[in-house]
């Protein structure tokens, strides 16, 4: 083994060595590998910069519209900057067991050597300085808030995106800020996730009451969900203007500069029904169970399932004619209102449920043809905490 660690090695002069966890420096790869490019045309997309100092190893993603950056400590004999291919390094971390691993970087070649207790890897070095360099922002509104709320309120309104590429902007997510509150939210036309949170003192670099609305790609809205597992109620920084969105503070070093989406997000807020005499009040995880249950059981094409409200309770119906199967299940239930049949997506009526922590939910309903509005049971009627998921048509 030695000898091959001096094969590979004994030729480089004065190279920049650190020490550093693999099992650390593969969690954060982790967390900013969604930014990694993917374009055979940009090669040096295809990498991670590598910037090296004293007690300091700062790793890079971009795919030119987002860039993210994860600090980690780490003591080094000097300074310097490199960039190697992402899949390369991320490959080989995740076949080594935990152990401390030295990387040595040629300065003249920016070759980057890893010594690991199995043996020494080389991983060609390109030039960072064809790495894209972002604008610096100017004239941007900052906003602080609780790291874990942020991340978790997008988490749950994520199911909601929608991937049709005919409408770039229903394929972000809407954040609305406006005196000490964010509004997030999410659509697909057919059903809608919306969450509010407060932030600390109000908007610095905004007028008091200035409202802002503004969209981010789902991308790092996904990868921001994944965040909040790490750490409880770190305060996060969220600075924007009319072109990008800056993340910092986030766990673990991380900081993610966004470009947004152009264009003007559709007025769903104001298609939520204010006056809705029918009400399901139902244990969530019954409820979904129930869905789960019968969802072999549904039309593949269109996953229908119906719901059949009484004072009784409630009773989901999943039928497949074209194949002679149906379901049908009663489950407990609190209702008030005239009995009423109506008809909901499987898959967005199980999203809605998933996206609410609570033991109980309540559905209101308005009007067959209008959207239900899924809440949690402790909920107030103003609560902006909700779903709403349009119906098929249906009859009584």
């Amino acid at each position: 083994m030695e000898k091959t660690v001096d094969v590979l090695t004994e030729h480089l002069v004065d190279p920049i060595k650190i020490v550093i966890s693999s099992r650390l420096l593969l969690e954060r790869l982790k967390a900013v590998s969604f930014c990694v490019g993917r374009d055979r045309n940009s090669p040096i997309l295809q990498c991670i910069k590598i910037d090296v100092t004293i007690d300091c190893v700062t790793v890079t993603t971009s795919d030119l519209f987002n860039t993210a950056t994860t600090e980690l400590v780490a003591e080094s004999n000097g300074s310097i900057s490199t960039c190697v291919q992402f899949d390369l390094i991320f490959k080989l971390l995740t076949t080594l067991p935990d152990q401390m691993l030295t990387f040595l970087i040629d300065p003249q070649t920016r070759k980057l050597f890893i010594e690991a207790e199995s043996g020494v890897y080389e991983c060609p070095g390109h030039d960072p300085a064809d790495w894209p360099t972002p604008s610096p922002m100017d004239h941007y509104t900052s906003v602080e808030l609780r790291a874990d709320i942020l991340c978790r309120a997008l988490g749950e309104v994520l199911t909601f995106v929608s991937i049709d590429d005919i409408r770039p902007v229903l394929g972000g997510i809407f954040l609305e800020f406006e005196s000490s509150e964010l509004l997030i939210c999410a659509s697909d036309t057919q059903a809608l996730g919306l969450r509010k949170i407060s932030f600390f003192n109000g908007m610095a670099g905004s007028s008091k009451n200035a409202k802002h609305q503004l969209i981010i790609s789902a991308k790092v809205a996904k990868a921001l969900a994944g965040i909040h597992k790490d750490n409880a109620d770190k305060a996060v920084s969220l600075s924007f203007n009319s072109s990008f969105i800056y993340f910092t503070g986030l766990p673990n070093g991380i900081s993610i500069l966004s470009q947004l989406i152009d264009g003007r997000y559709p007025a769903f807020l104001n298609s939520i029904p204010t006056q809705n005499p029918y009400r399901l009040t139902v244990n969530r995880s019954a409820f979904l169970l129930a869905l789960n249950r019968i969802e072999p059981f549904a039309n593949t094409g269109t996953r229908r399932v119906r719901l059949q409200l009484a004072s009784e309770g409630c009773v989901i119906f999943a039928e497949d004619l074209d194949n002679s199967k149906q379901a049908r299940e009663q489950i407990a239930a609190n209702y008030i209102g005239n009995k009423l049949s109506i008809s909901f997506s499987l898959s967005r009526l199980q999203h809605s449920l998933e996206s609410f922590n609570g033991s109980e939910i309540r559905l209101e309903l308005s009007a067959l043809n209008r959207a239900g509005v899924v809440r949690d049971a402790s909920a107030h009627e103003e609560d902006a905490n909700l779903v709403l998921v349009m119906p098929f048509s249906s009859v009584e």
